[in-house]
This record gives structure tokens, sequence and C-alpha cells, in this order.
């Protein structure tokens, strides 16, 4: 089992290196050999997940061209590489997504959120149905600082369907606990009582999305 996974969307704010740091650091929980690459300008990714679980590799590589020379090789060391893309729908997007298994598209439950995701979206659609493919790479929407049971999130997830890929069953819930777990750098099952509840949505969260991922790993 090799796998790149990617957490991307064009749209800034939407709690991308969130999840990308908690995927990375729940992945080597459950024994996996992962490396992360920060590919955004502002390297968030990358200095949490030094604080947060200093023994896992991470790389930051900018540019496109850095990315396609450095996966080919991450890839036979690591049963996962994860990269964390930037803030736009640019050359390196596309180069990340294009290489990916699996992608992650975290959006906030809005609907200025879910139109400006839009164009994300539709380049996962066109990579999904081109030719030799085969519907690579699968991907999640993942609804992030959601305040449950309000008729807004239901609209944007109403409305997030049409994209025609999936949405996780388990949305991340705006709380407290994910900012004071990037402030001391480290992730919400380490902070005790303050964290219990977010741990909870993040271990259902990953649970499901990666549960192929699992499933290879007790095969092997």
């Amino acid at each position: 089992m090799r796998l790149i996974v990617a957490v991307i969307n064009s749209k800034g704010g939407v709690g991308k290196s969130t999840v990308a740091v908690h995927a990375a650091a729940w992945l080597r929980a459950q024994g996996l050999l992962v490396a992360a690459i920060d590919a955004d300008a502002q390297s968030s990714t990358a200095e949490w997940l030094r604080r947060a679980e200093p023994e896992l590799r991470v790389e930051r590589c900018p540019t496109s061209q850095e990315i396609l020379d450095r996966i080919p090789r991450l890839r036979t060391l690591y049963d996962v590489v994860l990269i964390d893309g930037p803030a736009a729908l640019n050359t390196e997007t596309v180069t990340i997504a294009s290489l990916a298994d699996l992608v992650l598209m975290p959006v906030g439950p809005s609907m200025m959120d879910v139109s400006a995701s839009y164009h994300t979206a539709r380049l996962i659609y066109r990579l999904r149905f081109t030719p030799g493919r085969q519907g690579r790479p699968h991907a999640f929407v993942v609804f992030n600082r959601v305040q449950p049971r309000t008729r807004l999130a239901r609209v944007a997830a109403t409305a997030i369907l049409k994209y025609g890929f999936p949405v996780a069953h388990h949305a991340l819930q705006l709380r407290q606990a994910y900012a004071e777990a990037c402030g001391e750098g480290t992730v919400v099952w380490r902070m005790g009582a303050r964290g219990n509840a977010a741990a909870d949505e993040i271990h259902a969260l990953f649970s499901q999305v990666f549960a192929g991922v699992l499933q290879s790993r007790l095969a092997r």
C-alpha cells in the first residue's frame, strides 16, 4: 500500500492545516509510516507538525517541480504521503491533485465557502473522469467549523452534494480546542478533557475517510 493524500481547496480559511495536521498524526498513530509535504506559502502545516510530531518527516515543497521531484522517493519509503496544498487554484494545486489517490477538501459551512470551493471541485471532477485514471483521485468534502443544527449548514451540505463526490459523514465542529491545539503545537487527543469532544469527531471522521487505507494495512 502506497497512498498519496492531498488536502486542497483554493479557498483560504477553511481549516486545511487543521485537517492536514490531524490526518498525518492520526495515520501515524495507527502504525503507518507517514511523511508530509507542505506546499502552502504560509508553512502553517509544517510548523504545526514539527511541534506536534517531531519524529514525522515534514518537507516544504512550494513549487510543482519540487513536489514532482520528491514524491517518487517518498512514495517508496512511506505508507502515506500527505500533501497540504496552497490556498489557490494554481499550478501547484493541479499538480498535487493529479498525483493524489485521495483528496480531502475542507469546506466551511456557508454558501460563500461552497461557492468559492467550486473551482477546486471542478478540477477534481475533471481528473476523475480523465481516461485511464480509473476514478482517481477519490475525494471527500470535509465540513469544518460547523455549528450543528443550523439551517446554514444544512443548505451548504445540500449544495456541496451537487459537486458529485461524497461528503464525509462526520464534520468538524466550531471548537476552541482546534485553535488551542494549533497554538500549543499539539493535536486534540493529547489535550485531556479540553480536547475530548474534538478527538471523538476526528477519530470518527478519519475512520471513515481512511477506511480503505486501514483495511489494506491489515491485509499485509
